[in-house]
């Protein structure tokens, strides 16, 4: 079975280790976005399984063109 591919649309953290630490075991293929242009997008995450997104916009013309991503999730971290 070939890895999961995870597109990370813009990240304002220094590291990805605690989402990352969250996907060890599924082990995917993490690709990061140029820009959070729609075109950049677009181009990064064609074939993305899922999309992880801090402030980028996902229009719903833009999703309508990543038929496998199943899922989008919003990179979030919070408080103590």
């Amino acid at each position: 079975m070939s890895r999961p591919i995870i597109a990370v649309t813009d990240s304002p953290f220094p590291t990805l280790d605690p989402a990352m630490a969250a996907l060890k075991r599924i082990d995917p293929e993490v690709r990061m976005a140029k820009s959070a242009s729609a075109d950049d997008i677009l181009a990064f995450a064609h074939d993305a399984d899922a999309i992880l997104v801090t402030y980028a916009k996902l229009t719903g013309d833009l999703i309508g063109q990543l038929p496998r991503c199943r899922a989008i999730g919003r990179e979030i971290r919070g408080f103590a």
